[in-house]
């Protein structure tokens, strides 16, 4: 920073200079200033050039006047360029240029006031008087009479719409606890169905489990309340006893016949669900992460060999259909040659030939329930069927002896 006194009221320089300054010192060409840090030097030049103004401020107790100092810094590409303040405070630079420009409206307007020498037309003319002076107060007080009426209907639509929510969730409980009912009504008897269904037509073990159960607990209620019968002999309590062994018993043989029902359809779903997982195809995934099902060879193969057994399980009424589908199985077991191929094609031969005599359909049930069995096998063996290897834990007697080819 630099102070320059102004005119004779403004001290000299000694006036203010610190006591450690060397008056006489004369400032060379340039100097270099090593810092704090070991190898930090930065190399100062003298600037010759006169500094700009860039104004300042008076002290008012001293008068000594301090001029805002420049920059002596080289100027690089980082530094913006210096601003030119020659013009900053010029009037030419803080005058704004005006311009005058006359405009012609659309349509011409003026006021004339009457006098003696000119004839003027009253005829569209109206008189406007003024009406009674509307204090601030009056203004006040009809700003609130407004307010009152706005408020008034506010509160009126308020209240309106809340008394319509509060019917409305009303409504949306009522209709939620009618459904409530309903689903719980429509669970029950489901519930119901499905102990019924188990009863009647039993199909797990658990099923089974229950039937036997009841029969015990109806067992042991009936024999409880044959020895209670005070008034009985002993010949009418041994047969209400007979009786009782007498309904056991046909109620143990109707539980039998549904287990060995039960174990047979079972056996046919696991068929045809193993048959369902060997003719479902590869799910391979692509390059963008998605799966494409793929169907294979083999995948392939199991489908058909699939669709012929159901066509020999579900027998067609027709003949025709009948014989088309056994002569399919004929030539898809002819492909390999051995005992089991020979058996499936001697009971196919033997099929038609029956049918073509006009044997009726309850005397060809053992002959088909063969042959559905036989070629259930055919499909079982992975030599025949590549996809029955997945399903094959351990090969058994018969697999072995089925796929010795010959």
């Amino acid at each position: 920073m630099e102070a320059k006194g102004e005119g004779s009221e403004s001290p000299t320089a000694g006036d203010y200079s610190p006591s450690y300054c060397d008056r006489s010192y004369q400032m060379g060409e340039g100097l270099d200033v090593v810092g704090e840090n070991i190898g930090s030097v930065v190399h100062v030049e003298k600037e010759r050039a006169a500094k700009p103004y860039l104004g300042g401020y008076r002290h008012k107790k001293t008068g000594v006047v301090y001029h805002h100092a420049s920059s002596q810094s080289v100027e690089h590409s980082l530094i913006p360029p210096r601003k030119n303040v020659e013009w900053l405070r010029n009037r030419d630079a803080q005058t704004y240029e005006t311009k005058t420009r006359s405009a012609q409206s659309y349509r011409e307007f003026g006021t004339q006031m009457a006098r003696e020498d000119l004839h003027m037309d009253h005829a569209g003319d109206r008189e406007l008087e003024s009406r009674n002076y509307f204090t601030s107060g009056q203004l006040l007080d009809l700003k609130k009479q407004k307010s009152l009426v706005i408020q008034c209907y506010w509160r009126g639509y308020m209240a309106r719409r809340r008394s319509r929510g509060i019917r409305q969730r009303l409504s949306e409980r009522r209709r939620a606890e009618k459904e409530a009912a309903e689903i719980a009504a429509a669970e029950r008897e489901r519930h119901k169905q499905h102990e019924v269904e188990r009863r009647v037509n039993p199909r797990s073990r658990k099923d089974f489990e229950l039937l036997y159960n009841e029969l015990e607990e109806w067992r042991c209620k009936e024999i409880d309340r044959i020895a209670k019968l005070d008034d009985a002999t002993d010949e009418e309590r041994k047969e209400a006893l007979n009786e009782v062994l007498a309904k056991e018993t046909t109620t143990l043989q109707t539980i039998d016949r549904l287990k060995a029902q039960a174990s047979k359809d079972g056996r046919a779903r696991r068929v045809e669900r193993v048959m369902d997982l060997m003719a479902q195809p590869k799910r391979w995934e692509v390059g963008d992460g998605e799966l494409q099902e793929v169907h294979t060879p083999f995948t392939t193969r199991a489908a058909e060999l699939r669709d012929l057994y159901q066509g020999l399980t579900h027998p067609s009424p027709v003949v025709d259909d009948r014989l088309q589908m056994l002569l399919n199985v004929k030539w898809t077991v002819q492909e390999f040659s051995c005992q089991l191929t020979r058996d499936i094609v001697e009971l196919c031969d033997r099929e038609a030939d029956l049918l073509s005599r006009g044997r009726p359909e309850d005397s060809l049930e053992g002959l088909r329930r063969r042959l559905s069995n036989l070629f259930l096998q055919f499909i079982e063996t992975g030599q025949f069927n590549p996809e029955a290897k997945r399903f094959l834990k351990v090969p058994n007697f018969r697999q072995t002896y089925t796929m010795e080819l010959h």
